[in-house]
Parts: structure tokens; C-alpha cells; sequence
């Protein structure tokens, strides 16, 4: 007897495939059956009710004819009144024939189309064995994801997506197509969920107020809402909150598309403060792709903010290197701190680096012809996340940018993964950051002499610390007569590390 653990796991598969057999693939042959059974059974009730018309033409010595017509087979001369009753019968027996033929066309249209149907249209037919998914099929681990999804045909990838759009949307080695199309489905889908329920409790409180359940009386006479009525309204709060932002979040990726700029939702979660990367440009394809981690504050209620930042970002490549494909990601993969005091520990990057290097493997392991050249950025503490991602793993990118750094975790270039000079750091003078950096509380100020790397000029646009922290994605005005000049030097250096033009990189000294 075949023994071990492939014997095991080829029986595992064989009762899988049975089950599959025994349950949908049966369910469909069956819908299929059903429907041509019904049509048929019509078609062969006109065929009876035919007979019988014949056979009560055959009783009144009368024939139809090919085209429906009644005759007469005898003709015998008939009295006045006879003759009379017979011409009603045969208008009668005629009358009878077309509309059993005009039923017995409707009814044979009706078998050839669902005939026709079942043959040109696949999903109304059992689907084949191989197309019928099981999550226990996927693989784990991004370059194994990316070798299964290859392996599948067109129908069998369709089957997968349809069948576990809220696995595969967030699975990295997909392609960044099939991600877009499981992720757009599961965030309507939930918003569809979200509706309902807000819906549901709406008309709960509604009902509790209307019969005056939603007050009690507490002590000395006084009232308070009850608690049944306070918990929905928190409830309800929770809910909008969320479906706020996924609204938000799918009118954000409509107004790049409508900006004529192709847009793949990578992976989203409504939890929690909520997390979301978006692509603008297709990284499956991309020349260039960078992928920018935002820092302290960031969540799914303002990431428009990361996506006008990719937007600038991306639009910058393009002048940069037109001739060159280029994708910006939005990497909101994490949980950002939500306050100066766990913008001081490093714990959240930590915890994030995990998520940020198989993110970076699948983009690798999805991409298609030559190698992109891939650049991991980050800004404020994003920027830790980044630096921390790239001392942890090897080959993660091919240069790293820190924006606004409050530190990489490392004391200098060396700790990191990276050739020192694909190392590039960014703060402008007067940022809030300065602080932060000379504490040293997440690593030494990578644009400091002693740390290593390339620090890269940067224009202070704004009037105050945190103003500056934000504005490296803006233009300046250089002689202040409120019309934009050019951009911030810090987003011309971007654009030539994301493309790879490096001597065109302005740095400091």
C-alpha cells in the first residue's frame, strides 16, 4: 500500500476532488439538466397536444395538412345544416393547430436556446476539475505565489478571484492586476455590508426612541440614555466611520483614474485606523518602481494626502526619465504612530518590517521582463520603517531615501543592506525634525558626516518646523510674488534616484 506523507496528501486531494465532483460541479450539472428538462418537457407537451388534434380530425373524417390547414377527406354532399356545423368544427380543429404550433416554435426556440446557452456560455456548465479552487492550493511565500498564479489559465484565475477576492487582494507575488480586481470587489462588497448594517441600527434607535426606550431614570429624578441605546449609537459612529473611509478611499483611486493615471488598489483594511497601498502606474511592468512609507499620523482617513504625494512623485519620474515606465506606490501598509510619544519608539517599525520586505519580494517576484530598478523611501517615521526594513533584509531595493528621518535604527550607512552610495537622505533646514534627530532616540541623523551615505539638498518651504516636515513635496517661490517657481529641490533629487539618473543628484557640500 502506498504509504508516507505524499500518499497522504494525494489521497487528501483525490477526496477533494471527489467532494468538488459530488457538490458544485454536480450542483451545476444539475441547474443545467433542470433547464433543459423544463424546455423539453414544453416542447414535447405541443407534440402531444398535436396528436390529440389529429386524432379528433380523424374522428370528423378530416385531414391537416403540412401548412396547418383542415380539409375534408370525403367529399360527400352534406345538407345546409351539416354542412354547417362541419365548417365549425374544421374552424375550430384549425384554430387549434396554429396555436399548438405557434406554441411548439416558442417552445422548440426556447430548448435550442438554453441548447446554444449551455454550449457558449462556460459558467453555466460544470466547471472542469482544475478549475474548481480550494484556498489550501495556494502557496505561501511571494516568488511561490507568483509561479502558482502563472501556472493557471485564464479560467482558473477568474475561478480563484471570484472565489477569494479578500485573500488574494492582499497576497504578495500576486500581479498587481488580479490584486486591483479582488481588492475593488471586497471594498464594495464591505461597503455594501456597512450600509446595510448602518441601516439595521438606524432604524433601531429610531424604534427605541419612537416608544421612549431609549431613556431611563437615574438617580434624584434625572434622565440618561440607556445603555442598549448608547452602545448602538457607538456603534453606529464605528460604522460610518469606516465606511467613510472606504468611500473615501475609492473616490481617491476615481479621481487619479479620471486624472488619466492607471491606479491598482494593492491591499486595504478597514480596521483599527484603517491601512491602504495604492500604485499609481503599474509595477508589474514599471521601469522604475518606489514605494514611499508615510510616518506619524498617517491612516486611511487622510491617506489622500500619500496619494497626491505619490501623485507629485510620480509626475516628476515622467519629466525626469519620459522615455521610462514608472510606478509610485503608496505603501500604507502598517500601523503609523498615532503621537509624538510612539514617534519615539521604535517598536512600530519594528513590527512593520515583517509586511514591508514580503511586499517589496512580491513586487519582485510579480514583475514582468527585466528587473525594475526599485527605490524604498520613506518620510518621518516612515522613513524609520523604511531604514529599519533594509537593516533587517537583504535585497530589498536598490537605493533607499529618507525624508524628514528621525532615524533608521541604525547608527550609520554601514548597518544597512546597501552600498553607501544608494543611501540618500533629506532634511531641510528648520525642519521639526531636527529635534528628534539630535536626540538619536531611533539612530543617528542619517544626513549627519559621520553616518554615511549622500545627504541631498532640500528647500525649507513653509513657515513654521511642521510646516517644513510637509513641504518637501511643494514648489517654491523664490522671489515670493505667489507664483511657484519651481519645485522643491528635494523632489528633483526623488525623481533622478527613482529613475537612476544619480549624477544628476544634487548633494549637500
Amino acid at each position: 500500500m502506498f504509504e508516507g506523507a505524499d500518499a497522504a496528501a494525494a489521497r487528501d486531494r483525490v477526496a477533494r476532488l471527489r467532494a468538488v465532483i459530488t457538490g458544485d460541479v454536480l450542483e451545476r450539472a444539475v441547474s443545467v439538466r433542470d433547464g433543459l428538462s423544463t424546455a423539453y418537457e414544453a416542447l414535447q407537451a405541443e407534440l402531444e397536444e398535436h396528436a390529440a388534434v389529429e386524432a379528433d380530425a380523424g374522428d370528423l373524417r378530416l385531414r391537416i395538412q403540412n401548412d396547418g390547414a383542415v380539409v375534408r377527406i370525403e367529399q360527400t354532399v352534406l345538407g345546409t345544416d351539416a354542412a354547417a356545423a362541419l365548417n365549425q368544427q374544421i374552424t375550430t380543429l384549425a384554430q387549434r393547430v396554429a396555436d399548438c404550433m405557434g406554441r411548439f416554435e416558442a417552445a422548440d426556440a426556447n430548448l435550442a436556446h438554453r441548447l446554444q446557452g449551455a454550449i457558449e456560455e462556460p459558467s453555466k456548465l460544470p466547471l472542469p476539475i482544475g478549475e474548481n479552487p480550494d484556498i489550501r492550493d495556494i502557496p505561501t511565500g511571494p516568488g511561490h505565489v507568483a509561479d502558482w498564479w502563472a501556472g493557471l489559465d485564464p479560467m482558473e484565475q477568474a475561478a480563484y478571484l471570484e472565489a477569494f477576492p479578500e485573500f488574494l487582494g492582499g497576497l504578495d507575488g500576486m500581479p498587481a492586476d488580479a490584486r486591483n480586481t479582488a481588492n475593488e470587489a471586497t471594498l464594495a462588497s464591505e461597503i455594501d455590508s456597512l450600509d446595510a448594517e448602518i441601516t439595521s441600527i438606524e432604524a433601531q434607535l429610531a424604534a427605541l426612541e419612537a416608544g421612549g426606550d431609549h431613556m431611563m431614570t437615574a438617580g434624584r429624578g434625572e434622565t440618561m440614555e440607556t445603555e442598549e441605546y448608547r452602545d448602538l449609537q457607538a456603534r453606529l459612529e464605528e460604522l460610518q466611520g469606516k465606511r467613510d473611509d472606504a468611500t473615501g478611499l475609492q473616490e481617491n483611486i476615481e479621481t487619479l483614474e479620471r486624472d488619466g493615471r492607471d491606479v491598482y488598489l494593492l491591499d486595504y483594511s478597514l480596521d483599527d485606523d484603517g491601512q491602504a497601498v495604492v500604485a499609481i502606474g503599474n509595477p508589474d511592468t514599471a521601469d522604475n518602481t518606489a514605494v514611499h512609507v508615510p510616518g506619524t499620523y498617517s491612516e486611511l482617513s487622510n491617506y489622500s494626502t500619500q496619494l497626491d504625494r505619490a501623485s507629485v512623485m510620480y509626475k516628476d519620474a515622467e519629466r525626469a526619465a519620459p522615455g521610462e515606465e514608472t510606478a509610485v506606490i503608496a505603501w500604507l501598509g502598517y500601523d503609523a504612530p498615532d503621537d509624538l510619544a510612539q514617534a519615539s519608539d521604535p517598536q512600530q517599525a519594528h513590527d512593520a518590517t515583517g509586511d514591508l520586505n514580503s511586499f517589496m519580494n512580491g513586487l519582485d517576484a510579480a514583475h514582468q521582463g527585466d528587473d525594475s530598478h526599485t527605490t524604498l523611501m520613506g518620510h518621518s517615521y516612515g522613513s524609520t520603517v523604511a531604514g529599519d526594513t533594509i537593516r533587517n533584509y537583504e535585497g530589498v531595493a536598490d537605493d533607499l531615501i529618507t525624508v524628514a528621518s528621525p532615524g533608521t535604527t541604525a547608527n550609520s550607512a554601514e548597518e544597512l543592506n546597501l552600498a553607501e552610495d544608494h543611501i540618500w537622505s533629506a532634511t531641510a533646514e528648520g525642519d521639526a525634525i531636527e529635534l528628534p534627530q539630535d536626540l538619536g532616540l531611533l539612530g543617528h541623523d542619517s544626513t549627519s558626516d559621520g553616518f554615511g551615505g549622500n545627504a541631498v539638498t532640500a528647500d525649507a518651504i513653509g513657515a513654521s518646523g511642521s510646516e517644513i516636515h510637509g513641504g518637501y513635496w511643494k514648489d517654491l517661490d523664490e522671489n515670493g510674488d505667489g507664483v511657484p517657481d519651481r519645485p522643491n529641490s528635494a523632489r528633483t533629487n526623488i525623481a533622478n534616484i527613482i529613475t537612476g539618473q544619480y549624477d544628476d543628484v544634487e548633494t549637500v557640500g
